[in-house]
């Protein structure tokens, strides 16, 4: 009896890591799309609005998710304090701390990183050039992680729960 509880554990503990390690998949597919939904209220506030870039971002902070809030408001607030002269190096400091909420690939990261990196150096016709720049960046990268999401989460679920029957198997 005593046996076939343990069995039974290491069979859902490896479905459940399978589970989770698809599950990465999907949440780059879904970080990249709040990416993109975020991106066009931020053109929105700057383009049409004309609301200079820390008080575009603090007002972006108000409307987006958990991480995404808290990145955009410290980097506003060092945009308003002074502490850091570019959006682009405010962000890369601050991601550093909530790296691991995101399931981004260092492509995702370069393309953010090169759209930061420009980002509020141009007047407005520059900025609208740049926005549309990223729009295409970041709709590739989200084709991509489809594909890729759509593939792996189910491989690695069935991967989990295969090699927990397979050690079932020969546990038994």
């Amino acid at each position: 009896m005593f046996k076939y509880l343990w069995l039974s554990l290491i069979f859902f503990f490896c479905a459940y890591l399978g589970i989770i390690r698809g599950r990465t998949y999907v949440n780059r597919h879904k970080n990249l799309s709040e990416v993109n939904k975020y991106m066009l209220i931020l053109q929105n506030e700057i383009l049409y609005k004309n609301t200079p870039l820390p008080e575009a971002l603090k007002e972006l902070s108000f409307r987006s998710e958990e991480y995404f809030s808290k990145i955009f408001s410290q980097v506003s607030d060092d945009l308003i304090s002074g502490n850091k002269y570019t959006a682009y190096d405010s962000f890369k400091e601050i991601y550093k701390e909530y790296k691991e909420e995101f399931y981004f690939t260092k492509e995702d990261e370069k393309v953010i990183g090169d759209f930061l990196k420009v980002l509020g150096e141009s007047g407005l016709y520059g900025q609208e050039k740049i926005f549309e720049l990223l729009k295409t960046n970041i709709e590739t990268n989200l084709k991509d992680a489809l594909e890729v999401s759509k593939k792996n989460s189910k491989l690695y679920s069935y991967l989990g729960v295969l090699t927990g029957a397979m050690i079932v198997i020969f546990l038994i």
